[in-house]
């Protein structure tokens, strides 16, 4: 049975920005209706329902036939698992852009299609198969902690929720396009390289896991740790991977801002607000960021050095109230794969 807080799918776009793209239960199909939060009827199968109202109510999901209130998690416990269906895609084609169509014809949302079914069942058998991609995906379990096992109250218990493994926060298509750009990555033979291309990769995985979410209002994805821990979701959004001309978390798109980022520390410059009240940049800085400096890790209180820094940054800790160490193992477990033979710090653990 599937679970939905409400059938909401996204908020309209350009001309029709004042609607709502709603999925509905009779036919699923994806539609657009006025609002979301009033009766209305579906104009493909002329089934009357309110999107506002789906069959979750917090860790609760109603059966559709008698009513009757059951809990998700033990739901999860019984049948060993829950699995995961496609209901919505959010489509773009360039091609149509570069045609200078109108906006809304290349790019908006449709119900999932048989091509599109075949797709993820393609890449699911294909996985399967993938022994040569096993050494590129995680394959550890998640350890018990404060953000992992956390209060069955607030229902974000990953264990309750089927997760066991590391691997079991994507889906198969997830960890076969990662493997396989894992591996390549792995294939660079200059470190420096390398090394940027493995930091692009693990900031996309951000975006790449089934606790991503749509950002209904604003029509994009929300990464994993909006909330600086695990979530476990009931509708996710599933990112390309690579990532096309637009779109959030790809692996493109970050490889994008890193190569920004290291073309700015070869040419700093500093913008500022002039006698008339522009905003001025200035001309690239004599020096590069990144000259003549080291990085070290360690305990700061440790160190002997006085009088020898421009500036001290740093990033409160909040104490106890974020536990980053365990946020940090969703990245580690994956950077591991290619840093244990040449770092201390990803050896073990």
């Amino acid at each position: 049975m599937s679970l939905f807080k409400d059938y909401r799918v996204a908020s309209g776009r350009y001309d029709e920005s004042d609607k709502y793209n709603v999925y509905c239960p009779g036919c699923e199909s994806v539609v657009l209706v006025d609002d979301w939060r009033a009766d209305c009827t579906c104009n493909r199968c002329h089934h009357e329902w309110c999107p506002a109202n789906g069959n979750v109510s917090g860790s609760d999901y109603a059966c559709p036939d008698c009513g009757a209130r059951y809990s998700i998690t033990d739901a999860i416990s019984e049948q060993g698992g829950f699995e995961l269906k496609q209901y919505a895609v959010e489509y773009y084609c360039t091609v149509c852009d570069d045609r200078g169509e109108q906006r809304e014809t290349y790019k908006g949302y449709k119900s999932t299609g048989t091509a599109d079914e075949k797709l993820a069942d393609v890449a699911a058998t294909a996985w399967e198969a993938a022994d040569d991609l096993e050494a590129y995906v995680p394959d550890r379990s998640i350890p018990e902690g404060a953000i992992t096992r956390e209060s069955e109250l607030n229902g974000n218990d990953v264990f309750n929720h089927g997760y066991t493994e590391w691997r079991d926060m994507f889906n198969s298509r997830q960890l076969l396009c990662l493997g396989h750009l894992l591996r390549a990555i792995e294939s660079i033979e200059d470190q420096a390289i390398r090394e940027l291309l493995l930091l692009a990769f693990s900031d996309s995985l951000m975006f790449q896991s089934t606790f991503t979410i749509y950002n209904l209002s604003a029509n994009k994805i929300e990464g994993t740790f909006r909330m600086n821990s695990f979530v476990p979701q009931m509708e996710i959004v599933e990112n390309n991977v690579w990532g096309t001309r637009a779109g959030r978390g790809t692996f493109s798109n970050t490889y994008d801002k890193l190569r920004s980022g290291v073309a700015y520390a070869h040419a700093p410059t500093e913008r500022y607000i002039n006698e008339d009240g522009e905003t001025v940049e200035s001309e690239p800085f004599a020096q590069p960021i990144g000259q003549h400096t080291s990085i070290s890790q360690g305990d700061m209180r440790s160190l002997d050095i006085e009088n020898e820094y421009d500036a001290v940054i740093t990033d409160p800790p909040y104490y106890d109230n974020i536990v980053y160490s365990e946020v940090a193992n969703y990245f580690y477990v994956w950077q591991q794969l290619l840093l244990e033979d040449t770092y201390d710090c990803f050896r073990g653990r």
